[in-house]
């Protein structure tokens, strides 16, 4: 089952990436955060957009949200019709790209914990 959503999404992707010729020209995102807002309050106003870029896949733009506390990314092609939920995961490498950059926007940089009432052991 997993394969097969994998692929699924790969197939949107594909689809996605070649039938916005003027983004996937320019590669640029052409989303703003109150757009990306608009189009995602339906499902969710609770919803905050922390952030609007570019995908690794040409057509889409990547969405970093922030719902209920915890960051998600889901992307939205050019047209702004089509939400995209998933994973983008490279097919010559098999690395999940979305995993990565979720891992990187849920880093937590230790240097900033106050230690200052931490309880050594």
């Amino acid at each position: 089952m997993t394969k097969f959503l994998i692929l699924l999404s790969s197939l949107l992707l594909l689809f996605f990436s070649t039938a916005t010729p003027s983004l996937a020209a320019s590669g640029k995102c052409n989303i703003s955060k109150e757009k990306a807002y608009e189009i995602l309050e339906r499902f969710d106003p609770r919803a905050k957009v922390v952030g609007v870029q570019q995908s690794p896949v040409k057509g889409l733009c990547e969405i970093s949200l922030e719902v209920r506390g915890k960051k998600v990314l889901v992307y939205i092609d050019s047209s702004k019709k089509n939400l995209v939920l998933g994973s983008i995961v490279d097919a010559k490498t098999k690395v999940n790209l979305t995993q990565q950059r979720m891992t990187d926007m849920n880093r937590i940089d230790t240097s900033q914990i106050p230690l200052d009432d931490a309880l050594l052991l």
